[in-house]
């Protein structure tokens, strides 16, 4: 009997250990973009993901052409979740080709009030 109340004893004490822990652990913003190319046509996407339920989520995917020194932004696309721990958006756009391009995606989560955020980006691509 006395082993089995403390085997119950510290299973509870294992137990309460590691959801404070995953509790305590910081909330933060991730994901990640991406982008195809097809002849002109430029397919791009981007993903924010949590590792917890949260109040609201979203990602915002930018598609960036570079002319001279300045990147522009000609395309975006955002999409927005509650309570979840995922959104996906993706876009196609046909550019005007002789420039590079690049594709940029802000990552976003609220909870409880507090909002998270962080960015991703791929590399610039010449799209002749």
């Amino acid at each position: 009997m006395k082993k089995r109340i403390l085997s119950l004893l510290l299973a509870a004490i294992m137990c309460f250990g590691v959801c404070s822990i995953v509790l305590a652990a910081p909330r933060s913003a991730t994901g990640s973009c991406s982008m195809s190319v097809s002849g002109r046509t430029v397919t791009y996407a981007g993903e924010s993901y949590s590792a917890s339920i949260e109040d609201f989520i979203s990602v915002k995917i930018c598609l960036w052409e570079k002319n001279g020194n300045v990147w522009y932004e000609v395309d975006s696309v955002t999409q927005t979740a509650t309570n979840s721990d995922y959104v996906d958006a993706f876009a196609s756009f046909t550019v005007e080709g002789g420039h590079y391009y690049q594709v940029s995606a802000t990552h976003y989560i609220r909870s409880n009030g507090t909002g998270y955020s962080s960015t991703s980006q791929t590399s610039s691509r010449w799209i002749p």
